[in-house]
């Protein structure tokens, strides 16, 4: 057992039935019970030559079943024709494993092409009602100068006016219940913090057009940190929850490649492996 979980991993095993202390189709049994000898193909080579004998050694998972009197030229045929099947499984699972490898980069490409395209759209769709919105926090900051400066002149002309005037008094109420003081001020805090959401909504979508962008096959000079900061703006709601984000930028130069979605694949994708092709600029 310690051999065939060893290093080198044995491509076959030649197996007694009656041994000492454990008898083959234990062996056996263990063999297959551990992941790392599942697949291992053991012969029997015993002395029991019955029928019944071979046909349990096979039931018990071994691949040949070779009985006394041996014949050293049969068993060697035996022996290579057991490893050259191994060898075709081994390659044929090798295959499998760089397919699925293959499979699973194709539809990560297609999906970020579509992400891509998706966000160019979205692009499209918000650019417009960003541009309303910004031009009319910029009208409404200043209109509502305007009405602080006709609040400050009635103000002063409160302070001129007789005490024990009734529609002053009601203009005194009125004030008081609607509380001008803390909507003045209210206000303007309202409004500054709809221009600090509308400065991250136009940088999301200055990202999104930048990771559209990415899938156009075209080279160019990029900024790396750029192109990793406007990836993580992104999908910061998806990560936010899961990790703690620690900066830690060298001083490196613009490289001129491709602009892909890379990033988002190695941070969103554990099966996927980003890689950096060089190309020499113009």
């Amino acid at each position: 057992m310690q051999i065939a979980v060893g290093v080198p991993t044995p491509d076959l095993i030649l197996l007694d039935v009656l041994m000492p202390s454990m008898d083959g189709y234990d062996v056996l049994s263990r063999l297959r019970d551990n992941p790392a000898t599942l697949d291992l193909p053991v012969i029997f080579v015993t002395g029991q030559d019955s029928i019944e004998d071979e046909e349990h050694g096979l039931e018990c998972g071994a691949v040949d079943y070779i009985a006394k009197p041996y014949r050293a030229p049969i068993v060697l045929a035996r022996i290579h024709t057991q490893l050259e099947l191994k060898r075709a499984r081994d390659e044929l699972a090798r295959r499998l494993k760089e397919n699925q490898q293959v499979q699973i980069q194709l539809l990560q490409s297609e999906k970020l092409a579509a992400i891509g395209q998706l966000a160019a759209g979205i692009v499209h769709e918000i650019n417009t009602p960003v541009g309303f919105v910004k031009s009319n926090l910029g009208s409404m900051d200043s209109y509502l100068r305007d009405i602080c400066e006709v609040l400050d002149a009635y103000e002063a002309l409160e302070a001129v006016c007789p005490a024990d005037d009734a529609v002053l008094a009601k203009l005194r109420e009125l004030k008081q219940q609607k509380d001008i003081g803390f909507l003045r001020n209210d206000i303007g805090q309202l409004l500054s913090e709809s221009r600090q959401g509308l400065v991250r909504v136009a940088k999301i979508v200055s990202d999104l057009k930048n990771f559209s962008r990415a899938g156009s096959g075209e080279w160019l000079w990029t900024n790396l940190h750029n192109e990793l900061d406007s990836t993580l703006n992104i999908i910061w709601n998806e990560i936010k929850y899961h990790c703690t984000l620690h900066k830690d930028y060298g001083d490196i130069p613009e490289v001129y490649c491709v602009p892909s979605q890379h990033f988002l694949a190695c941070i969103t994708s554990d099966s996927s492996v980003a890689s950096i092709g060089s190309h020499a600029p113009p």
